[in-house]
């Protein structure tokens, strides 16, 4: 049964010495003394304990003391005796207490202390506690209290006593002490003395008190006007008909201006600091608080010169936020006033949509497919969500056949007027479906100027129009290839290397146009058969006829095709071709080995206008290029060359032959630059 604070008392004695350990509970006595003395001694020995709470709460009511006396090394036997310990009830502590609160007058219920800490030496729970308010009291004062954890609260509203009973833990009536409030309808600002005692069915603790301080907060009159703020015009005060007033303080300790109902991102309280009062804005909340003492005129000075402003170009969201309420409040301490609310009119000036994003340059092959202008265009508007049109137009170097292209979409329907090169976009739709509908615009011309296009845009929200911006259409260096149809073909290439390809004699007739356009263009006869080249045939430099293995190609040159290179064979040599070279001049036919059967008739010999045939020399096995001449392989090729009436046949070592039509060997031979080895 041994507990804290037990102890066991003597008094040294015939040369005996005690000394007791509190943490073991264990008295020594020391010295060697007669057997008569050590009796005395141990019959003395006492008990007694420092502990308020000595049972342990009831369950500690005995304790058990043993005995034993020794003569050196041997001991006696252990015997003992026992202490009944009765326990004195202890008194409950309440601390803590002391603390002032201020109650505003007509106000919520405020917590009196909630510092409060009870305490109970000798038991685990409370029975009871009262509260009262014990000076000052008026009719209509309260302690306000919640039943909790089996605490249950009586109000006596004729003595201010407010009565809390049930058994439960110290902690739990500590908790319930805490959270009593104090509030009031009486007009009597004088300060409550609040009184607290709790008991534990025996004993009730020493009476604490608290204070509850009752202010009377002060006022704000002259609320209720509405006033109007243009977007970007000046800022707007918002009420200028504010009154303080406060029963019982000359000045006031801060204030709060704040934007309720409506706040949007953008939205300003101005104010310039006065009299010793600063303001301070919270842009985020919409909240400016004034702080610093100062007299009640000087703070109705400050709140009537607060003003409204808004930064943002869209403060009335779009026409669904039109004004917005304004609440005032103002303290003396820890008194405050009952909120006030103003309102301000928001009256939204339309703003002008935005592009942005233009200034790309696409590049356009002449002849090719539509491209897309410019697929980086950004467009907005502050204050709307939708656009009602927007123009595409060929502002600088527009040419007739130039084609700004547009697929109707999301309700935006599109008219290109091919005189003036604009194109009109119309339908109420959102900004992003418009932003797509620009992005989607392409070019193309059937015209041959390869001037760049300057194409300029611009959106309208019904109202406002966007700045103009532009892109840049320019035509690049081509490189492109072309197929022939059998239908009728407009070609119009660019600058570069093209190809142009007609797979069959159909496919390239009189009606076509071919323009091959800048660099060094290739027309490809694929197919075997009889070809007409059309009248509309320029900017061809490269005549390929790769012949059909077992097939006969012929065509007849064009007058307008001077300076071709035309290449002859695909290396298969069972092919047939046939050219007629009378419309044409200064024309070299490039024989590849294995090529087949030529017939070139009305071959240039000679002359302004001669044609030139070019061979490989490895064709001809008596040829030793390294030692000969091109004019000695020429000769040595007539040499074994043939004639026939006005034709002369070359036949090669590989087996091709090469017939030239209007000619003879001697007129050759005296022409040995119509022959090239290579």
């Amino acid at each position: 049964g041994r507990f804290a604070g037990d102890t066991l008392n003597f008094i040294n004695q015939n040369g005996i010495t005690g000394s007791y350990n509190a943490t073991t509970g264990v008295m020594t006595l020391t010295g060697s003394a007669s057997l008569a003395a050590y009796q005395t001694a141990l019959d003395s020995v006492s008990f007694s304990s420092s502990s308020l709470n000595p049972t342990n709460y009831g369950t500690d009511l005995a304790r058990t003391i043993n005995w034993q006396v020794s003569a050196g090394a041997l001991k006696s036997t252990v015997v003992s005796s026992t202490v009944n310990v009765i326990g004195v009830d202890q008194r409950p502590v309440l601390s803590g207490a002391g603390n002032t609160t201020t109650y505003a007058s007509g106000g919520v219920a405020v917590v009196i202390d909630s510092a409060l800490s009870a305490s109970d030496p000798d038991n685990l729970s409370l029975a009871s506690a009262t509260v009262t308010i014990s000076s000052n009291f008026q009719s209509g004062d309260l302690l306000n209290f919640v039943n909790q954890n089996g605490i249950t609260g009586a109000y006596n509203a004729a003595t201010g006593v407010l009565t809390l009973s049930g058994q439960a833990t110290v902690a739990q009536y500590q908790t319930a002490l805490d959270s009593v409030t104090f509030s009031t309808s009486s007009a009597n600002a004088a300060s409550r003395i609040v009184s607290w005692q709790v008991s534990d069915g025996t004993q009730s603790s020493v009476v604490v008190t608290s204070t509850v301080s009752v202010g009377v907060p002060p006022t704000l009159g002259g609320a209720g006007v509405t006033v109007s703020y243009t977007q970007g015009g000046a800022r707007a005060t918002l009420d200028s008909s504010l009154t303080v007033a406060d029963p019982s303080s000359t000045t006031l300790s801060g204030a709060t201006v704040s934007i309720g109902v409506g706040f949007f991102a953008g939205d300003a309280l101005n104010f310039t600091n006065q009299n010793g009062i600063t303001g301070s804005y919270n842009a985020t909340t919409g909240v400016l608080t004034l702080t610093g003492s100062a007299s009640l005129a000087a703070y109705q000075t400050a709140l009537d010169s607060v003003s409204f402003s808004s930064t943002s170009l869209n403060p009335t969201n779009y026409g669904t936020d039109l004004a917005r309420t304004i609440n005032w409040q103002v303290s003396a301490g820890a008194l405050k006033s009952t909120v006030v609310s103003s309102t301000v009119n928001v009256i939204g000036v339309d703003q002008r949509p935005v592009l942005s994003g233009a200034g790309n340059t696409t590049t356009y092959t002449s002849g090719g497919i539509a491209v897309v202008i410019d697929n980086a265009l950004a467009a907005r508007d502050p204050d709307n969500l939708k656009l009602a049109s927007a123009t595409v137009a060929i502002s600088s170097n527009f040419q007739s056949g130039d084609l700004l292209n547009f697929a109707n979409q999301n309700g935006i329907t599109g008219a290109y007027n091919a005189t003036t090169g604009v194109l009109t976009l119309s339908g109420q739709a959102t900004v992003a479906q418009y932003q797509t509908a620009l992005d989607s615009v392409t070019f193309s011309t059937s015209s041959a100027n390869a001037a760049s296009r300057i194409v300029s845009w611009q959106v309208s929200d019904g109202t406002q129009s966007s700045l103009a911006v532009t892109s840049t259409v320019a035509f690049g260096s081509g490189g492109q290839t072309y197929t022939l149809t059998t239908g009728t073909d407009t070609i119009s290439a660019g600058a570069g290397n093209d190809t142009i390809i007609a797979p069959s004699p159909s496919t390239l007739t009189s009606a076509d146009s071919v323009n091959g356009g800048g660099g060094s263009n290739t027309l490809v006869l694929q197919g075997a058969g009889s070809y007409n080249l059309p009248s509309t045939l320029s900017n061809i430099q490269i005549l390929s006829i790769p012949g059909v293995a077992g097939g006969t190609t012929s065509v007849s040159l064009s007058s307008s095709l001077d300076n071709l290179a035309i290449q002859i064979g695909q290396g298969v040599q069972n092919e047939t071709f046939s050219v007629d070279a009378s419309g044409s001049g200064n024309d070299t036919f490039v024989l590849t080995p294995n090529f087949g059967q030529l017939t070139i008739a009305n071959f240039a010999d000679s002359g302004t206008y001669a044609d030139i045939v070019q061979f490989n020399s490895s064709m001809f096995s008596y040829l030793t290029p390294s030692t000969m001449t091109q004019a000695q392989q020429a000769q040595a090729v007539l040499s074994h060359a043939t004639q026939s009436g006005g034709n002369v046949s070359i036949t090669d070592s590989l087996g091709d032959r090469l017939t030239i039509g209007g000619t003879d060997i001697a007129t050759l031979s005296a022409n040995l630059g119509d022959f090239k080895f290579v």
